[in-house]
């Protein structure tokens, strides 16, 4: 017992003193055993191969700082007298390295070498090296940093500043005075080493500590959690660690420390801080952890303090998701260490493989590309990675998120494409199961190791005319927990906040680099995630269910006498699914979402191979689960939605602010869409639909649709608000097309906005404006991953042609771009005023040309469209949208795409068969609520587009003249019911054969 220690190394007395019991003993053997078979330890070769390259590395920072010094006119003298040296730290001056593990060292140079010297004149040094096989610079990281494989070492560097002006070999960073006039970073880089040493120098036994260390950290990187970049503690904290440990039992064997490692830390009164000993004040002007002073020192979860002067906190990444996670996994070894200590496990088990591509149902999935260069992609990859963890952080934040679970290595990979064509859709699949299937079937994989001469690779690829393209992806796991609160999810602004972060990078190029952000499935993950010999997780099949006919059972309860809520929604899905956007400005519902699944996806390919680029997609009859559950008639009110815009324009007596409300209103509700890519039903002939909206200020809205012709198929609608004089009429005439691996609607016809309270002082009528529309894409159609996109331009033009705009909706590009980015410009007869960039879902921006000013045009986020209202589905016609597709539209509610497909073929067929019925009388069919113009009203402005009427209009313009809303209400609600409790006239058909005469 003599030889047994009693010394105090912490802030704290030890727990127990006792000494190792004969089965401990035999524990901590058969602890270092299970170590040798996990390849912990490092054969001596290895080990002299370390030592040659921080030989070399020694020489190359003596040869940094002299060529430094001489450029900066030193003398010869002087120049090889500043010196420079290096000092290593982490794992391997701790002694505890393994075969691969890196080096972590420190460059010391004196005061004249800028950390922009290392980035530039060592970094070129660096890659001068005949030894150099892979090098990442990371300037931007918390502790700048150079990634490096040296002559199949992996060596990290970091550059140390101090303000002397020499820098001898025989120099030692002890004294705490060399900190004085250093900044931050160099602080933190110098920090190291001395935190190293002194960890060694506050251990009871260095043996006994360097097995303990060997085990936690194995555990640790087979349980993914060892990461100072992504959140969960790096080396020198997992070190500071079972260093404490060691205190609390300086005479236990590493068996012992590590059991006693997983208890106490379980109990740990977080974030209650880890000491190895009192933290020490100086006279220098740097900052020393104190929580009482610093807020952001407050805030760190699980603190960790360094030892040496002046303390920091090395685990100040760690975020609410990452100490949740570590908790977890400490527990778990709790449990295995107690059978371990019981016979009834092994030392093997401590270290099975982390569970994270099972463990949720939902990942992030943040993909960065690079096109040509790999050199600079492996820069933007390092600066993406540096900048995860705050991502992680702002999704943690959002209601419904019980855990953002950062994993801890990135994936990368480069392929050789055939054609631009090809390079966007690897680029907008990697991540997937599905991007992985069509890179096997048609790209051509580049392995890049330390051994590849990329300059070369890029020269070679460039000659044949194809397209190297670069990926690396990070993962997020997310753990919801949506129980009680509305499933919906948005994460777009934390999403765009990264975002921007990223592309804030003083070295981002927008025509090399590209970042995207997507969510994928548990099931849906691609195989290089998982090991050969792990199987993949399976999908489980949904139970289908089936419902009663809703339109009966509302009629029944009318009959009782019992009325349902005319406001409570016929949709009864009760679905516990659970999404989230990563694109658009609302959030994402679960009754949005339809995944394609495998049986739905190879539908979609049996009927798209059929096709060829260019055709018509209007007669091709596509799968259910592809489908909107509203008709194109109801969809078109989307764009109606901030009446409070048209208003506040036909109030203002400016010409050119009325106009600037009359583009803002317009751009304002595009972001309105389904969360999924979804396509709306195509109307039937004669379909029709009404709704209306009950206003803030007491006044109402009401709009009307018709099919008015199948094929092609054209949707005319009229919108109006009486007491405010504003009126729209509008056509739309989708033209579908299948592009490849996208398709496109291209929107053709107009909508023709009138102010008629307000007369056009040049031509005498009432102020009008003509509208079109962007064109729709669906991206990636063949392989998933789809995404919706407006493209072209959009023009708004007066009646009088005194303003013009046109805005331009971008697609994105091959690797570089962005999506939904919108550019252009307002204009009058002789120059440009405004110009409006930004992205149509999110936030816009109007620049005034001549003030130079810029402002938000409008916000996406902070929009609150006002939904229409439609009358109970008991009062509707057979024909009105809602009534006639309720069967589908509650199949697909429900998932159920055999009842869809069946009761859509139903209504479908019943068409047809009016269509040969029409035929055989010699009929045929016209619109019932709109009619033909004539030619003469087709001269007017903004009509030469409609082609259709509203079959009230010559009363409706006689009530406008008068301003008599009284009347013009009595002539809409002759057109067609439009609020609770207003029916048809009994003489009233649909469809029509004849066209009944308009009565003024």
């Amino acid at each position: 017992m003599s030889s047994l220690t009693t010394r105090q190394y912490g802030v704290t007395p030890p727990i127990s003193i006792e000494g190792p019991t004969k089965n401990e003993i035999s524990l901590n053997d058969s602890m270092i055993e299970e170590l040798r078979n996990q390849k912990s330890f490092e054969s001596e070769i290895e080990t002299e191969k370390r030592r040659k390259v921080l030989s070399i590395l020694q020489q190359l920072t003596q040869t940094f700082v002299y060529t430094v010094s001489r450029a900066k006119n030193m003398s010869e003298g002087m120049a090889k007298d500043a010196g420079g040296k290096i000092f290593t730290f982490g794992s391997y001056r701790l002694g505890v390295y393994g075969p691969g593990s890196d080096i972590d060292t420190l460059v010391v140079v004196p005061k004249h070498v800028t950390r922009e010297d290392f980035f530039t004149v060592f970094y070129d040094l660096l890659k001068q090296r005949p030894e150099l096989q892979k090098i990442q610079p990371v300037p931007d990281a918390f502790v700048p940093i150079i990634k490096t494989i040296f002559d199949g070492v992996d060596i990290d560097l970091i550059c140390g500043r101090l303000d002397i002006p020499q820098v001898p070999l025989d120099l030692t960073l002890e004294d705490n005075n060399l900190l004085r006039n250093i900044d931050d970073k160099d602080l933190r880089a110098l920090n190291g080493t001395r935190v190293t040493d002194q960890i060694l120098q506050l251990v009871p036994q260095k043996t006994v500590f360097r097995h303990a260390l060997r085990t936690i950290k194995l555990w640790a990187q087979r349980r993914a959690i060892y990461a100072n970049m992504f959140g969960f503690p790096g080396g020198v904290a997992w070190a500071m660690l079972v260093a404490r440990i060691c205190q609390l039992y300086p005479n236990a064997v590493g068996a012992v420390i590590v059991s006693k490692f997983f208890h106490i830390y379980l109990q740990w009164k977080w974030p209650q801080p880890v000491l190895l000993k009192p933290i020490e004040d100086g006279p220098l002007p740097v900052r020393i952890w104190n929580p009482k002073l610093y807020g952001q020192d407050k805030g760190h979860r699980m603190p960790v303090i360094t030892p040496a002067y002046p303390s920091m906190c090395a685990t100040h990444n760690i975020t609410a998701s990452t100490q949740k996670i570590i908790m977890q996994e400490m527990k778990r070894a709790s449990e295995i260490m107690s059978e371990i200590q019981s016979g009834k496990n092994t030392w093997k088990d401590l270290f099975i493989k982390h569970d994270y591509f099972y463990r949720y149902k939902y990942y992030l999935t943040i993909i960065a590309s690079s096109k040509d260069k790999y050199d600079d992609h492996i820069k933007w990859c390092g600066m993406v990675e540096s900048k995860l963890r705050l991502l992680v952080l702002k999704i943690e934040n959002i209601t419904g998120i019980v855990i953002a679970h950062p994993y801890v290595k990135p994936f990368s990979i480069s392929y050789i494409c055939d054609t631009e064509e090809q390079a966007n859709i690897i680029t907008q699949l990697y991540g997937t199961l599905e991007g992985e299937k069509y890179a096997k079937d048609h790209l051509n994989e580049v392995k890049i190791d330390e051994d590849t001469d990329t300059v070369k690779l890029e020269e070679e690829v460039k000659i044949q005319g194809k397209f190297l393209v670069h990926l690396m992806k990070l993962y997020i796991g997310l753990e919801l927990d949506l129980k009680g609160k509305e499933k919906k999810m948005n994460i777009q602004v934390p999403c765009t906040e990264f975002d921007q972060i990223c592309k804030n990078w003083i070295s981002y190029k927008k025509e090399i680099f590209s970042l995207s952000i997507k969510y994928v499935k548990l099931w849906d993950l691609p195989n290089d995630v998982y090991d050969e010999d792990e199987k993949r997780p399976i999908k489980a099949k949904k139970r289908k269910t089936d419902k009663s006919d809703i339109i009966n059972k509302k009629i029944k309860m009318v009959e009782s006498g019992s009325r349902g809520d005319s406001s409570v929604s016929t949709n009864t899905n009760h679905s516990t699914k659970s999404n989230f956007a990563t694109s658009g400005s609302d959030s994402l519902n679960v009754e949005d979402i339809d995944e394609v699944d495998d049986q739905g996806q190879s539908i979609l390919m049996g009927i798209i191979s059929q096709l060829r680029p260019g055709c018509d997609l209007s007669r091709i009859t596509l799968p259910t689960f592809i489908l909107e559950r509203k008709s194109m008639l109801e969809r078109i009110t989307n764009q109606l939605q901030q009446p409070d815009i048209l208003i506040q324009a036909v109030n203002t007596n400016d010409r050119l602010e009325r106009f600037l409300l009359v583009v803002k209103w317009y751009m304002s509700c595009w972001h309105i869409a389904p969360k999924a890519v979804k396509k709306p039903l195509n109307p039937i002939l004669g379909e029709y639909f009404t709704c209306y909206w009950d206003l803030p200020d007491g006044t109402q809205a009401f709009y009307v649709a018709e099919q008015t012709s199948h094929h092609p198929p054209k949707s005319s609608y009229f919108y109006i608000i009486p007491e405010h004089g504003i009126r729209i009429d509008g056509l739309v005439e989708p033209k579908s097309r299948f592009l490849g691996n996208s398709t496109a609607a291209m929107m053709e016809g107009l909508t023709k906005l009138t102010f008629f309270n307000i007369i056009d002082k040049n031509t005498g009528q009432p102020e009008s404006y003509t509208l079109s529309q962007p064109n729709m894409y669906a991206r990636g159609i063949l392989f998933g991953g789809l995404k919706f996109e407006l493209g072209d331009h959009l023009l708004i033009k007066t009646s009088d042609s005194s303003y013009f705009a046109d805005i331009e909706f971008k697609t994105k590009g091959f690797i570089s771009g962005s999506y939904n980015v919108i550019q252009g410009f307002i204009e009058n007869e002789h120059s440009k005023l405004y110009e409006i960039t930004g992205k149509w879902n999110e936030v816009m921006e109007i620049k005034n040309l001549k003030t130079k000013k810029t402002s938000i045009f409008f916000d996406c986020f902070k929009a609150k469209p006002l939904k229409p209202k439609t009358r109970d589905i008991t009062e509707q016609g057979e024909y009105e949208s809602r009534r006639l597709w309720i069967k589908v539209t509650d199949a697909l509610a429900d998932r159920n795409h055999t009842i869809a497909t069946e009761e859509k073929f139903k209504v479908e067929e019943d068409q047809r068969e009016a269509a040969k019925k029409r035929l055989e009388d010699g009929v045929e069919f016209q619109p019932k609520l709109f009619r033909k113009l004539t030619i003469e009203e087709t001269a007017q402005f903004g009509n030469e587009h409609l082609e259709f009427i509203i079959y009230k209009d010559h009363s409706l313009i006689n009530d406008e003249v008068r301003h008599d809303t009284t009347k013009m209400k009595e002539h809409i609600f002759e057109i067609a019911p439009f609020l609770p409790g207003q029916k048809f006239n009994e003489k009233f058909e649909i469809p029509a054969y004849e066209k009944v005469k308009e009565h003024a």
